[in-house]
């Protein structure tokens, strides 16, 4: 029984490894990373934290650019980019010409679908009240204290489930 146990374990771990390689061996021009990356967020536990991590990236890195003097859709095309997930900074790129033309921050935002309701809010009060930045740092905190949240959340359901296993294989050998 062990060594069957021992295999299985050696096959998950196995394909583990294999997912990695090839997710990391994706180019970052690829349309397939944006395809790996669109999927994950759609994952179970995992994509609402991808989603809010990359989300918190792209406000932070807007921010500082915009605060260092970057011109708007400039800085809205790098944040994009420096998000770390090819789907998410893709939707907003292709925002990023509209912004050129005229369109506000927010207007744009909101076309990529990409933007919590929430994010969208305090993006548009910043750009009326001339306090872009600061709306962006807020907006990336309170994407920070959510992904916290998540992860504890996805740490007690992991030693829950962990547990449960154990005593799955200790019932049954």
């Amino acid at each position: 029984v062990l060594r069957g146990q021992a295999v299985v374990a050696a096959t998950v771990l196995a394909v583990w490894l294999a997912v990695v390689v090839v997710f990391r061996s994706v180019s970052d021009s690829s349309a397939l990373k944006g395809v790996v990356h669109g999927t994950a967020l759609h994952v179970p536990l995992l994509g609402g934290l991808l989603r809010r991590l990359a989300l918190a990236r792209f406000a932070e890195t807007f921010r500082c650019l915009y605060e260092a003097g970057v011109m708007v859709p400039e800085a809205m095309e790098r944040a994009a980019v420096a998000c770390g997930n090819t789907h998410i900074g893709s939707r907003i790129a292709h925002t990023v010409p509209s912004v050129r033309q005229g369109a506000s921050v927010t207007e744009a935002l909101t076309r990529s679908g990409v933007i919590p309701v929430i994010g969208l809010n305090l993006i548009e009060i910043g750009e009326h009240a001339g306090a872009l930045d600061s709306s962006l740092q807020k907006f990336a905190e309170y994407q920070h204290d959510d992904l916290e949240l998540g992860i504890e959340r996805l740490a007690r359901i992991a030693t829950t489930v962990a547990i449960f296993l154990v005593i799955i294989i200790l019932a049954y050998t």
